[in-house]
């Protein structure tokens, strides 16, 4: 379909899944329409011209190659998924979706060359010439016909109601599209790649068989972008279209037979074996099997989905009946089965919600059944055989504990969990046919779904031994000034750098020729020179409000950058060459912004030894500084003082960037997993086997096809990871520095091959050796080790990599390299929790919803004011409810996920709700200690949600402070200092302090004007000597401060009194 301008609709079956939730009834809607059109062009599906290149079929960029043919650059398979070769700029064409393309040229260009031409030189040939005949009249009357068409139709397309029809057009036709397509082909054999990424994985799996398998970490196939020239079969579409309608006819006729059944009363009992035997079909899956909905038949979710939805209908029963429906007398037992149905099929999902909601439904079924005093409500479904699937989650194995176990019982903090307990002393009947109570099953559901989530969660801050197990250290090798070492006899390490634990955590180290910078947890940023005598560290300032993301720095490299959260790039150090992007030389000792880069959206920088580079959230790279070699991709050799575009990646969406040293070379990966390289080529370093370099990026055919994911330049050779964590190498090779066992130079990319199947996720590449940290926190090294940058100094290289010692029981998180040091540094404590992890983890609106409802249900009168202690079913329940609250939140903070998404945005409802009931509980001298210390933990982690505004917090202190509540031995309760100590310490990290000490001093100045007034000068200043004497007895004495009511009317929740806040300071 084309219209005007050359404007073409080619639809990608990536997003197919997409349009196939489109209401087409939005077409009708001009808002809708538009918001539809802006999808078609944002991913790419509307093509204006090929001036810059085509997306093909397979959603890659195409462009055309020297034979004037499209090409994408990406690996083509056959039909049995072996490789034959690629698309590349001088086959072209040698896939599917790009010859499709050219095909579409070739009939456009046919249609052109067979229009006719143009009527005003046949109509000016007549002018002075002869008078035309018949035929030449005809045939200018068809120009001059074909020309009006053109005009007309170039007239109404600028008219609105035509562009909306267009529009209409459009959309409808990528529905079709989709639709026409929906049935996937059937899976082909996996490649020798996904064979041998897959066998690494299931050694990775093998060493983790106790635990279960964190989404985070665990990589399921997915499909690669690669150009498939295989077609769907016509047989295959029909099996699954046939298989959907008779899976659905089939349930619509097993529906329709168990009502008549159940409403005439006849052949019951072959309605309880229909159940039955469908309750042992889902027995006998594996627990989860729909977790990862996409490698699951459509078919057969929507089986589950069905049927999920009538057995909550067979459930609920007479409960949803009233006067105006018609009652389905559906007998206890098979509502008991159904019931047993719906708890397999929440374990099949394996999702937290669906257990939540498994939960939700016990609870109202067994409140339902105990409505002695309301006989309008019956229900018979109190308790029900689900032994079996209780047995199920008993034998679902948690992953491991982050700390040990000797850490609960601290002498003077222990803690033990109330679920524990519970689950170390629960017994089942030996007849799993019996029916169990309703309530009880939902506690032991809970119970069990607190003890998977238990070593996911982020660490309790008030157990001592907790914080020394897990408190996050930088470790170093190599030589330093201030460790009293000197390069003639260098000191064997590691070297724990404990005057880094005063910065509050680390995010990224970077090396410079003779610098350490490190970034801090709460954006600051420190310098600590290696020549220094003694370790100390400098905080730079000059970056104002902003809050600094990444660093980059170069080991032999005399310039840095930094990136700002909002996407600004700061630099500073030498200007030489331009390599700082302010249009100069000259050097400069605070950061200073970049203004030629503000507004872009920069996500990620990286510093050469001369030159820089940044990408922006669009994927476009810029460079500058030093030019030689062509290093900076623009096609000369120039100095460049400011950021300049590389035009030769235009349309490429550039993901990561390296930038060498001396003789420098330049490295880029795209986001389809295409590696570039430019600059200089000696010892091959390129990667594309000779040493000619060039002054553009150039693909590296080597690695197509490898999903290169991150790239690293050393001192005259290059390195590049790919998604499955291999790690290739090429370049010099003397000193070891390639890691393949040998000093010999390599000239296209070549695996390493000694980490043992081990998954790599990140590396460090420093002039003559090289760190790679694996998935689990280890850390391989190799190269030069003159220094002991290695380890023990008195061995001169590593000629393979191998695991650097001292670093035995800890969660290496990152390394790097700097010319003759190494720095790694651990997990501190909060680790990264994947958005979905079975059972626990899932992080949705519906979740949090559901935990606000069982939190309401299971904490009503939990604070002493009704019964004391609570049942212990109760408590049980408030504790897995807080901790999975406090996980969800926790993991919804790590991702920096939208809070507006998932109903938790400032002010709503569900804040409102859940804020009032964590703090209510966290604060109450009443609430039982174990269910405090969950909702405690909750607030402490998740207060940037449930409390986002400084002023909120500023307003929570206040009543705090100015209410008094219950105290014990005349001071604060436990409850209410822990608020007070939370409250204060997270206005003191924002800033927020300042605004609530001011607001208090202008309310205590205020009011003794107010006073001077009243009583007069002499009294007041009685007053105040007297209450200023009283206060600082009561100081000293550690009495709390007693306030003067506020008059009638004023709002005590404004402001915080003046010295009960100086108070809480000096406590």
């Amino acid at each position: 379909m084309s219209w005007t301008f050359e404007t073409k609709l080619r639809p990608q079956t990536r997003h197919d899944s997409k349009w196939l939730k489109t209401d087409l009834q939005e077409l009708f809607v001009n808002d809708c329409l538009s918001q539809l059109w802006n999808e078609l062009v944002k991913d790419g599906e509307i093509a204006m011209g090929t001036n810059h290149g085509l997306y093909n079929s397979a959603g890659v960029l195409a462009k055309k190659g020297q034979t004037g043919k499209f090409y994408c650059g990406m690996k083509v398979l056959t039909s049995d998924n072996e490789s034959a070769g690629f698309c590349g700029p001088i086959t072209g064409s040698n896939c599917g979706p790009c010859a499709a393309l050219n095909k579409e040229e070739d009939e456009d260009r046919a249609e052109t060359e067979h229009a006719p031409p143009p009527s005003g030189p046949m109509i000016d040939s007549w002018t002075w010439g002869q008078e035309p005949d018949t035929e030449k009249l005809e045939d200018c009357l068809i120009s001059l016909l074909h020309e009006s068409q053109q005009l007309c139709t170039e007239a109404a397309c600028t008219s609105l109601s035509v562009t909306r029809l267009q529009q209409r057009l459009a959309v409808m036709e990528r529905y079709f599209s989709a639709m026409s397509r929906q049935v996937p082909p059937e899976k082909s054999g996996p490649s020798k790649k996904s064979q041998t990424n897959q066998t690494n994985l299931n050694k990775q799996k093998s060493k983790q068989s106790s635990t279960i398998p964190d989404l985070g970490h665990v990589e399921y196939n997915q499909i690669k972008c690669y150009c498939l020239s295989s077609n769907v079969k016509p047989m295959e579409k029909a099996s699954m279209g046939l298989a959907r309608v008779g899976s659905r006819a089939a349930l619509s006729f097993a529906f329709a037979f168990l009502r008549r059944a159940w409403r005439s009363g006849e052949d019951s009992d072959l309605c309880s074996d229909l159940l039955q035997e469908s309750l042992e079909a889902l027995q006998s899956l594996p627990e989860a099997s729909l977790f990862d909905e996409p490698s699951v038949s459509g078919v057969w979710l929507d089986v589950v989905d069905r049927a999920g939805k009538f057995l909550h209908t067979v459930v609920a029963g007479d409960l949803n009946s009233s006067a105006q429906t018609s009652k389905l007398p559906v007998p206890v037992s098979d509502q008991q089965l159904a019931l047993a149905l719906i708890l397999e099929i929440a374990v099949q999902h394996g999702t937290l919600h669906h257990m939540l909601a498994c939960v939700m439904l016990l609870l109202n079924l067994w409140n339902n059944s105990h409505h002695d005093y309301d006989n309008r409500v019956r229900c018979n479904l109190y308790s029900a055989p689900l032994i079996p699937v209780l047995k199920r989650l008993q034998h679902i194995p948690s992953a491991k504990s982050r700390v040990p176990d000797h850490a609960k019982w601290d002498e003077t903090n222990y803690y033990v969990s109330p679920t524990e307990c519970f689950l170390k002393y629960l017994t089942y009947p030996e007849d799993q046919s019996m029916p169990i109570d309703l309530r009880m099953s939902a506690l032991v559901i809970m119970s069990h779904l607190d003890r998977l989530c238990q070593p996911l969660l982020p660490l309790n801050p008030s157990l001592k031994n907790q914080r020394h197990n897990m408190s996050q250290e930088v470790i170093a090798w190599g030589w330093f000034a201030w460790k009293g070492a000197n390069p003639s006899s260098p000191t064997a390490g590691p070297v724990i750098l404990d005057f880094l634990n005063e910065v509050g955590g680390v995010q990224q180290v970077v090396c410079g020729e003779k610098v350490l910078i490190v970034l801090a947890g709460n954006g600051n940023v420190y310098l600590v020179s290696y020549a220094s005598e003694a370790a100390s560290m400098y905080m730079m300032s000059g970056f104002g409000e902003r809050e600094v993301v990444r660093l980059a720095a170069h080991p032999d490299g005399k310039h840095y950058l930094a990136l700002t959260k909002d996407g600004e790039v700061f630099s500073w150090g030498s200007g030489d060459g331009g390599r700082l992007g302010h249009g100069d030389n000259i050097l400069r000792e605070e950061p200073t912004l970049i203004k030629s880069l503000s507004g872009k959206n920069i996500v990620h920088i990286a510093c050469g030894s001369t030159y820089s580079a940044a990408v922006t959230g669009h994927g476009e790279l810029y460079m500058w500084g030093r030019g030689n070699y062509g290093r900076l991709g623009l096609g000369g050799t120039e100095d460049q003082t400011v950021p300049n575009l590389v035009m030769a990646l235009k349309g490429h969406r550039v993901i990561d960037v390296a930038c060498g040293s001396g003789d420098a070379q330049s490295l880029a990966v795209t986001d389809t997993g295409a590696l570039y390289s430019w600059g200089d080529g000696d010892y091959g370093k390129l990667g594309r086997g000779g040493s000619d370099g060039c002054k553009t990026p150039k693909v590296v055919e080597k690695l197509m096809g490898q999903d290169v994911v991150k790239v690293f330049c050393g001192a005259q050779f290059s390195m590049a990871l790919t998604k499955s964590g291999a790690v290739f190498s090429w370049g010099k090779g003397d000193n070891f520095r390639l890691g393949h066992g040998t000093e010999e130079h390599v000239r296209v990319p070549k695996q390493i091959q000694y980490f043992g199947g081990r998954k790599i996720v990140d590396m460090s590449v420093g002039s003559m050796h090289c760190l790679a940290v694996t998935e689990d926190g280890d850390v391989y090294g190799w190269g030069r080790n003159e220094h002991g940058q290695l380890g023990d100094p008195s061995i001169q290289f590593l000629t393979e990599p191998t695991l650097l010692p001292g670093l035995e029981g800890k969660k290496i998180i990152g390394a790097s390299c700097g010319n003759s040091q190494s720095f790694v540094w651990s997990y501190g404590g909060h680790a990264m929790v994947s958005m979905r992890v079975p059972f626990v983890v899932d992080v949705t609106r519906a979740t949090f919803e559901l935990l606000d409802d069982l939190l309401g249900e299971v904490c009503d009168g939990m604070d002493a004011q009704t019964d004391w202690p609570p049942p212990q079913e109760k408590e049980c329940m408030a504790v897995a409810g807080l901790n999975l609250l406090n996980l969800q939140l926790h993991a919804a903070i790590s991702h920096n996920e939208n809070l507006e998404q998932l109903g938790l945005n400032p002010g709503s409802s569900l804040v409102t709700s859940l804020k009032r009931r964590i703090v209510s509980l966290a604060s109450n001298s009443g609430v039982i200690s174990t269910v405090q210390m969950a909702a405690q933990n909750t607030l402490q982690n998740g207060w940037s949600i449930l409390l986002p505004t400084a002023e909120e917090r500023a307003r929570t202190l206040s009543m705090l402070l100015s209410s008094g509540g219950h105290t014990e031995a005349g001071g604060m309760s436990s409850g209410q200092q822990f608020m007070t100590n939370l409250l204060v310490t997270s206005l003191m990290a924002d800033g927020g302090l300042e605004f609530a000490m001011e607001a208090a001093i202008k309310k205590e100045s205020d009011s003794l004007e107010e006073r001077k007034v009243e009583f007069g000068g002499d009294l007041i200043l009685g007053v105040s000597m007297a209450g200023k004497h009283s206060r600082k007895s009561s100081l000293d004495s550690g009495v709390p401060v007693q306030i003067e009511p506020r008059p009638e009317g004023e709002d005590a929740s404004a402001t915080i009194p003046l010295l009960q806040l100086i108070e809480q300071l000096l406590r």
